[in-house]
């Protein structure tokens, strides 16, 4: 299955984000994307609307999807509500209600950050880069061009973000 992404969305066409160049009226075009459609359940049917519940690839965009739907069936459509309840391991039945959040247990209940963006893109780099990092130098890599990777020390531990272009490290956040 593929699927172009909306105008107004965070896709670098030519080095610029396509949802500036729709603000700006310039005419682009995006390229189709694979995506994966895993899971489709119609939950219920009211009048015109139509409730599902969806298990999508990375990169696929719902309001995209629900309008491709409505055109499948012969009818226009929107999107009116969405609501993500699970990405990767970390599911919205696993929330904490701040009612049953104080100042004793609330630390308990904090998700890592490495937890978090398990999926996302890491480096180690060594103790001696990582200090120049931490300093705000550059320090070369054979990486591709990655827009943000996680920093992560040699105990595996998040200590900040950075861009890579050109196979050199830009720290952009440090902890």
């Amino acid at each position: 299955e593929s699927q172009i992404p909306p105008n107004y969305s965070a896709i670098k066409i030519n080095g610029k984000r396509a949802f500036a160049l729709a603000r700006k009226k310039v005419d682009f075009e995006i390229p189709k994307r694979a995506v994966k459609i895993f899971d489709f359940e119609i939950l219920r049917v009211i009048n015109d609307e139509i409730h599902f519940q969806i298990t999508v690839s990375k990169g696929t965009y719902i309001r995209t999807l629900s309008e491709t739907l409505a055109e499948f069936i012969g009818t226009i459509g929107t999107t009116k509500e969405l609501r993500r309840i699970k990405i990767n391991e970390i599911s919205v039945k696993d929330a904490v209600s701040l009612d049953n959040l104080d100042s004793d247990n609330w630390l308990e209940e904090v998700k890592s950050i490495e937890d978090i963006l398990m999926d996302f893109p890491t480096i180690t780099p060594s103790e001696e880069e990582i200090r120049r990092l931490k300093t705000g130098q550059r320090i070369t890599c054979r990486f591709e061009d990655i827009d943000f990777v996680m920093i992560n020390n040699l105990s595996h531990k998040c200590i900040g973000f950075a861009q890579i272009k050109d196979k050199v490290i830009q720290p952009r956040i440090i902890f």
